[in-house]
Order: C-alpha cells, then sequence, then structure tokens
C-alpha cells in the first residue's frame, strides 16, 4: 500500500530552500555532479521526509520570510557546512540554538543523484 503526502505551502518553500542549498554545496564543482543534475529520487524522498519532520517540529517558530533561508540552514547545519542556523542572526539566539540542536539530531545527509 503506497501514500503520498503533501505539504502545505510553508512546508513547500522550506523544502525548496534545502533542495537549494543541497545544489549549492553538492554541485558544479571539480568531481562533483553537473548543477543540473537530478536527484535520486528515494534520496529526495528522503530530504522531504526529513523536511517535513523538521517543519513538525519547528515550523510554528518560522516567519512566513524565514522560511526557504531555514530549509538551507537545516541543510548547512546537519552536514557541518560552516554555517547555518547557529550562525545567523534571523532567528534569535535562543531559537539558533534549537535549530541547530534538531538539525544536528537528524544526522548527517549525503547527496544522491541520478547517474
Amino acid at each position: 500500500m503506497g501514500y503520498t503526502v503533501e505539504s502545505n505551502k510553508r512546508e513547500t518553500r522550506f523544502i525548496d530552500g534545502y533542495i537549494e542549498a543541497i545544489y549549492f554545496t553538492e554541485t558544479g564543482d571539480m568531481h562533483q555532479p553537473d548543477s543540473d543534475a537530478d536527484l535520486d529520487s528515494e534520496f529526495l524522498g528522503e530530504c522531504i521526509s526529513d523536511c517535513l519532520a523538521f517543519c513538525n517540529q519547528n515550523l510554528c517558530y518560522l516567519s512566513d520570510d524565514q522560511l526557504e533561508q531555514a530549509g538551507q540552514d537545516f541543510w548547512l547545519t546537519r552536514n557541518g557546512h560552516g554555517t547555518g542556523f547557529w550562525d545567523s542572526d534571523s532567528y534569535g539566539e535562543s531559537y539558533s540554538r534549537l535549530f541547530t540542536r534538531a538539525s544536528e539530531n537528524f544526522g548527517e545527509a549525503y547527496a544522491i543523484f541520478d547517474e
């Protein structure tokens, strides 16, 4: 039995930011896929699932104008890219710490692209 989960507009904006960050950090450089490469469908499903789980816990703390950046910061923080929630003045100190801990609890993710 299969299920389809639809995200709402706010969640979709968060997911879009997350995917944008993946392409920013994982494509276009030497030994990386081209910037127009497609994400593996299973990996994309995992991305959406992780984003929705993060949103379930934290979306109520984010304003509409923070959603895309928060999606980017989720990817950057969980993967230790040297910037992310902890490095932003956008959320306030207590929320930056909350979002950083939540991101780190997800562990690292490794982008997979179609070959």
